[in-house]
């Protein structure tokens, strides 16, 4: 059997022919080959053929990481992260990320800003995290896109910098990342970096609200009561509100025990 029988078993899963993919992977994750064994691995992580098995899964995405595979090293890191399949550990969890960000993923240098952020396994540094951030943010990663926006605006782990916030909201805000949305909608709503701009406040609030954001919900419905950039518009707050508090926002179901 080849490699051209590792994308027969790749093709199978993908069309839900989880048998036939497993006789492959099987196979050829025995005699060693690392795509064979992240496949194999990827079954037991999900349950596809097979009884979901963590501890299979992290046996071998191990044998692969431990061949140069990097969704293996990315998937073990995630495992060490979790305390899935194997006892949680920060410090490997962190070795293995950078191992995967090494040889280009770049989701993995979102996980090590965050874990140099909060201390996880590694000595607490913001100014690293934002290193790291901004490795994954170059790479198009959303949500360091966002977390670097967040951190130029308050100054946390670089100096503040509103522009910098306001272009890292927007690239993280075209991607459809709800947060970054609600984000810009907050900064055009108060002016903060840029020219008190309703209209593009309420754009903003809209597309996050849409998405099911909370604050944004609450924001719009807030906005609408008090003829904020809209016409007053009673019913279409209530709306807003309501969704919001069907998501447990307190400050929602205040306003709306307030208006009614």
């Amino acid at each position: 059997m080849t490699d051209a029988s590792v994308k027969e078993g790749v093709n199978s899963c993908n069309e839900g022919d989880f048998q036939t993919a497993l006789f492959h992977f099987r196979t050829l994750a025995k005699q060693g080959n690392i795509e064979a064994q992240w496949g194999l691995a990827s079954m037991y992580a999900e349950g596809q053929g097979v009884e979901r098995d963590e501890s299979k899964a992290f046996f071998w995405f191990n044998l692969a990481a431990g061949g140069g595979h990097v969704l293996s090293q990315y998937s073990l890191g995630i495992m060490y992260f979790s305390g899935r399949g194997v006892e949680r550990n920060y410090a490997e969890a962190f070795s293995w990320y950078s191992l995967a960000a090494e040889a280009g993923k770049i989701e993995a240098y979102y996980n090590l800003g965050v874990m140099r952020r909060e201390g996880l396994g590694v000595e607490k540094n913001l100014k690293e995290g934002a290193t790291y951030f901004l490795k994954a943010a170059e790479g198009g990663q959303m949500q360091a896109q966002y977390t670097l926006a967040l951190m130029y605006t308050n100054g946390d782990g670089v100096l503040k910098n509103g522009s910098e916030a306001v272009r890292w909201a927007h690239l993280a805000a075209a991607q459809g990342f709800n947060e970054a949305e609600c984000l810009l909608g907050v900064i055009y709503m108060n002016g903060e970096f840029v020219p008190k701009d309703s209209k593009a406040a309420m754009k903003y609030f809209m597309r996050a609200a849409n998405q099911g954001h909370a604050h944004a919900q609450y924001t719009l419905g807030w906005m609408y009561i008090n003829g904020a950039g809209v016409s007053v518009d009673k019913r279409e707050s209530l709306k807003w509100l309501q969704l919001s508090h069907n998501q447990g926002y307190r400050d929602a179901t205040e306003l709306i025990q307030r208006i009614k």
